[in-house]
């Protein structure tokens, strides 16, 4: 089988991950799979996280990240959607940061800062500074 063919039949990563979240006064670990990001998915991603002066927004990326690739591990759909962007921005820190080292992780970052660096280098074709 040639590598292009092994390339053809590869599948992006997943892993379950526990998150912690304060429900009523009491901690709840809720199960999400977070999967790993596409090409496509990584400039739909800066796309929505850029301003009009090219400047990433590492918030707006980071709830752009969690909302492409966290999923329901039960019933394998999108844990949000668009119309979540605002809501996820309002909740635990803690309980998203959660979520945002796991998308990093399954993109191969160590960082939330050098995801949305080599996220946008890979746009720019400028080399990382992290």
């Amino acid at each position: 089988m040639s590598i292009r063919d092994k390339f053809i039949l590869s599948e992006p990563s997943s892993e379950i991950v526990d998150v912690d979240l304060v429900i009523n006064g009491v901690i709840e670990t809720v199960k999400i799979e977070v999967r790993e990001q596409t090409v496509d998915q990584q400039y739909t991603i800066l796309d929505k996280a850029r301003d009009s002066s090219g400047t990433i927004n590492m918030k707006q990326a980071s709830i752009e990240a969690v909302i492409a690739t966290s999923y329901d591990p039960d019933t394998g759909d999108r844990a949000f959607d668009d119309a979540d962007r605002d809501m996820l921005g309002t909740k635990s820190a803690k309980a998203f940061q959660q979520l945002f080292t796991a998308t990093s992780k399954a993109a191969g970052l160590e960082s939330d800062e050098e995801a949305v660096s080599d996220l946008d280098d890979a746009q720019t074709d400028e080399p990382s500074t992290s």
